[in-house]
């Protein structure tokens, strides 16, 4: 949270995140989550974050890039995503 401290000193409008849970535990990672959307609603902050814990932030996110392979291989709302047939193949089964 440290860079995200960093970017409202510095009156930011867009901060960017990478992996802002790796290496905490899931509520921790719930916590953080929070925290942003209260940023997001109370400073009009915009967050463009890269998570590879998609159950944790589908919550707290507008719209959701999937990448796969280098590839953009979903995007639209948590929803969308989540029941996308190409997502579930690539990331919860299939050969």
């Amino acid at each position: 949270m440290v860079e995200t401290s960093k970017g409202m000193l510095g009156r930011a409008k867009l901060i960017l995140l990478d992996e802002p849970t790796a290496g905490v535990h899931y509520a921790i990672g719930r916590n953080l989550f929070k925290y942003i959307s209260h940023l997001r609603r109370t400073r009009g902050l915009t967050f463009f974050i890269i998570e590879h814990r998609i159950e944790l932030l589908f919550d707290y996110v507008d719209y959701v890039y999937v990448l796969h392979m280098g590839r953009v291989l979903s995007q639209g709302t948590p929803e969308e995503v989540a029941s996308d047939p190409k997502v579930i193949e690539a990331y919860i089964g299939g050969a």
